[in-house]
């Protein structure tokens, strides 16, 4: 061994320090993907959430009173963490202010804790008739923000479309 040393000096000095560099390099990999894996996905995100979590059932309720009005024919509501995503198909022929506002008055239905906690996010779906073109709208309320904002839901035009016009 002390001959190998003596006449491979430099690649001996060199493989020690890439055999420390590939421990060190799998050390850290290791404790990023295995260690802590077992805990929350969302980590210590959700911490605001405790006294203000709006269980299952609740959410059920508020599925039934949206398909209480008489423009919703659908109504789907799912919690993912701090977002609420509800998911609404409307009657033909309902106005875009109005699906607009279908979805504004069921913000009364949670609490203002709860509505300063959790983000919602609305999707609005009509199909289109035989009246009406239909749309699909998506709008969002920010925990911190008091109003909803929607999309611009222009639809999409090509360049052969706006010069015929």
């Amino acid at each position: 061994m002390k001959k190998f040393y003596k006449e491979h000096r430099i690649f001996t000095i060199l493989m020690a320090i890439l055999l420390v560099c590939v421990i060190v390099i799998a050390t850290v990999l290791f404790e990023m993907f295995y260690v802590g894996n077992g805990n929350n996905k969302y980590g210590n995100r959700l911490s605001d959430i405790k006294g203000n979590e709006i269980e299952n059932e609740r959410l059920s309720e508020y599925t039934k009173k949206l398909e209480e009005d008489a423009s919703v024919l659908d109504a789907e509501v799912e919690r993912t963490g701090k977002i609420i995503y509800i998911d609404i198909k409307l009657n033909a022929d309902v106005p875009l202010d109005a699906a607009k506002n279908v979805a504004a008055t069921s913000l009364d239905f949670f609490t203002d804790e709860e509505k300063s906690v959790y983000d919602l996010h609305f999707t609005l779906k009509e199909d289109k008739s035989e009246t009406s073109a239909g749309f699909i709208i998506a709008g969002a309320k920010n925990a911190p923000s008091a109003n909803l904002s929607w999309n611009n839901n222009r639809p999409v035009t090509t360049a052969t479309e706006e010069a015929t016009e």
